[in-house]
């Protein structure tokens, strides 16, 4: 799991801890019951194995792992008509200590995921309070976090995706058992699909690529499949566009550009938020050229520090400080706040907040032409403070220096015009995956009060 594996030989530890709470987490979720090549007989007994040990289990029975267990398994017993004692007593007894403890206190995905869980459960067992608590639960979620351009409010691809699915799979599941009537639910769950898989689309490229921003990895949840989902579930396709999530997506014949011009919505969760206002991804054709470094763990300490600050991301910092203050491993305090003065296809402009403290205000502005882009940075307030514009690079981009302002890298060359001290090239590590890095290189560029980079491809 997580790019990590793990030799129990023969005797599973479900309480391994070594790799992180996350890699113990995916342990738990018993998502191999439904992987393609697993074998039957297999399956059935590593859960007879977990049901035997169930009450030793420590992370394994925490509310989110829980969650995803309960889903699992029905989809497994569903799938294969395999309703044994040990998956009926495992489902029931995880639905149970689920609804003793739903996560009320995190909501976000948590909640949502929760919510599936106890509602599925209510349908497979017919039991009509789990039916009736999940079902309350996911309508008052579904309302509160999905954004009117049908984005999940926590602002990342990935839980979006996930969460997507498990809608799918409610959809899926009243499809096939059509002695299930519940229109108006059914209803209710389409027409959030209708706007999730709208912004799903709006976010991506024909070819499935979606920025990483804020906590975001390219899981095996694609473009492709949820298309095919789409069609067997008899979704109708419509176009929102990109809007409440605070991201815009600019597509040129010579290159592709994601901006984040939005704010922490999620302001109850804000756990899998960046700090990373007026951020961009930027793409030649299919290839990744200026990248966010992604996200490679959830464990406490530097390198989840590291990736979460406004130096990770394609922006820029005051005297090394970020926009907004990300601490502990899912928690932010001062937060910084994006206004969008003026946008257009072709050009938008913004300004921030999130170095107020030092009063200075930070405005960036994309002028979009068809060969080249012209980014402008500028400083209001204090210029005494120094600035660092950052472009973080993909692994495989190759930069050659033409001067000491000019880059080139393949199909492109930038160049920095401004109040400049200092570029230099930095190495930092780009996180492809969950415990993957890979060496990269940044530009860092020093300025004190305006900066203009101009992009030509």
């Amino acid at each position: 799991f997580l790019n990590l594996k793990k030799n129990f030989n023969g005797k599973v530890d479900w309480n391994f801890k070594n790799y992180g709470k996350l890699w113990n987490y995916n342990l738990n979720y018993f998502d191999f019951l439904n992987y393609d090549k697993v074998n039957l007989n297999f399956s059935i007994n590593l859960t007879k194995d977990f049901l035997n040990n169930y009450h030793n289990i420590t992370y394994g029975r925490d509310p989110y792992p829980t969650s995803l267990r309960i889903f699992n398994i029905i989809k497994f017993c569903s799938k294969n008509n395999l309703f044994e004692k040990e998956f009926i007593d495992l489902i029931y007894m995880d639905t149970k200590l689920l609804m003793d403890n739903i996560e009320y206190h995190l909501l976000g995905n948590h909640l949502l995921e929760n919510a599936f869980s106890i509602y599925l459960s209510g349908l497979f067992f017919e039991i009509e309070k789990f039916k009736e608590t999940g079902k309350k639960i996911i309508v008052n979620q579904l309302k509160k976090q999905i954004l009117s351009d049908g984005a999940h409010n926590e602002l990342s691809h990935m839980y979006h995706k996930i969460i997507l699915f498990k809608i799918l799979d409610l959809l899926n599941f009243h499809k096939s058992n059509p002695k299930i009537q519940d229109s108006t639910f059914v209803n209710f769950l389409k027409s959030n699909a209708e706007r999730m898989i709208s912004w799903s689309n709006s976010f991506s490229l024909k070819n499935g690529y979606s920025p990483n921003f804020n906590d975001s990895y390219r899981n095996n949840l694609n473009l492709s499949d949820l298309r095919k989902y789409q069609k067997f579930l008899e979704i109708p396709k419509i176009n929102l566009g990109l809007g409440e999530s605070g991201f815009r997506k600019i597509v040129k014949k010579n290159y592709s550009i994601f901006l984040d011009i939005g704010n922490i919505v999620a302001n109850h969760q804000p756990g899998h938020s960046h700090a990373d206002n007026l951020n961009f991804e930027l793409l030649v054709g299919d290839i990744p050229v200026i990248v966010d470094t992604g996200v490679s763990t959830y464990e406490s300490g530097t390198i989840r520090d590291y990736q979460r600050s406004t130096e990770a991301h394609n922006t820029v910092t005051i005297n090394g400080n970020s926009s907004s203050q990300m601490w502990d491993v899912f928690k932010v305090a001062k937060r910084a706040t994006t206004k969008i003065i003026n946008q257009n296809p072709n050009y938008i402009y913004c300004k921030h907040d999130g170095f107020k403290d030092l009063n200075v205000f930070h405005y960036r502005s994309w002028d979009f032409k068809e060969k080249k882009i012209i980014i402008k940075d500028e400083l209001k307030g204090n210029i005494s403070n120094l600035a660092n514009s950052f472009f973080h690079l993909h692994p495989k981009v190759k930069i050659k220096k033409i001067t000491e302002y000019k880059f080139n890298f393949g199909l492109c060359n930038i160049e920095f015009l401004g109040d400049i001290d200092e570029v230099k090239l930095l190495d930092y590590n780009h996180a492809a995956d969950f415990n993957v890095l890979n060496k990269s290189v940044c530009i860092s560029v020093a300025f004190t009060k305006k900066l203009k980079t101009i992009i030509k491809f």
